[in-house]
């Protein structure tokens, strides 16, 4: 083969490989950007959209039903005082540059972005002075997230419908070398299986409401209203309700 031709054929050859790794890195970030639709279905459902650490929200509902912009949005009604910047959305879709959600309105402006956590929960960080934003999945009537303002105070743990077990103070005084955590008493008359836990402080997390103690028990509660939690469903044992009663 003369080296003319050699040229050529190497020249082609070259060329030809080029637009292969091209053609294969498009198809790749394509694929990278798709999203199954099993994501979407375990991600859609009622979600509280509110103001971080305390202070009125909204429950919105993401609908895996495509529409413009992706995905429904429904609830959005009830944001107008609430969370002002999703009054107006009608769309929601993933955000994978952020992996995040990001909400439209009915001409496709971006409103609203929100970051997820490695709770499962989501977060937006706000481009000016206020609170952050935090979106997690809605529980009972709650329409805001809990603060330990909220909490402080006396409680009663009962079965459902059934008689007092423990009455439980929440107390102010912030637990030592645990920051975000606060410490707990029960009353004298309480249920023996409850002191054998040994419980000693609280704290919030994320919509849930901790009970540990020092030797690493816990206790899970998740609100149902205002003042009203039952023990969490991944708890073991008989169903347990813990209502605020000063």
């Amino acid at each position: 083969m003369s080296p003319r031709r050699r040229t050529i054929r190497s020249v082609c050859l070259s060329a030809f490989a080029a637009a292969a790794g091209a053609i294969l890195t498009a198809g790749a970030a394509l694929s990278a950007g798709a999203v199954d639709e099993a994501v979407y279905r375990a991600t859609a459902g009622r979600w509280l959209i509110a103001p971080e650490g305390g202070g009125k929200g909204c429950v919105i509902t993401l609908s895996t039903e495509t529409t413009i912009g992706g995905r429904r949005l429904d609830g959005t009604a009830g944001c107008k005082g609430a969370v002002p910047a999703m009054a107006e959305a009608a769309s929601w879709d993933f955000d994978n540059e952020k992996s995040g959600i990001v909400f439209r309105d009915a001409l496709r402006k971006r409103l609203l972005e929100v970051v997820e956590q490695e709770t499962a929960t989501y977060r937006q960080e706000p481009a000016g002075p206020g609170k952050a934003l935090v979106m997690f999945p809605a529980r009972g009537s709650m329409d805001r997230v809990p603060s330990p303002g909220d909490l402080f105070g006396e409680w009663q743990m009962r079965r459902p419908g059934g008689p007092v077990l423990c009455t439980v103070s929440l107390l102010e005084r912030t637990a030592p070398g645990d920051q975000g955590s606060y410490t707990l008493s029960l009353a004298r008359e309480c249920d023996a299986g409850l002191v054998r836990l040994k419980l000693s402080t609280w704290r919030i997390e994320g919509m849930d409401l901790m009970f540990y103690s020092f030797e690493g028990d816990s206790l899970a509660f998740t609100p149902r209203a205002p003042g009203a939690y039952a023990k969490s469903e991944k708890e073991s044992g008989k169903p347990l309700d813990l209502i605020k009663t000063k």
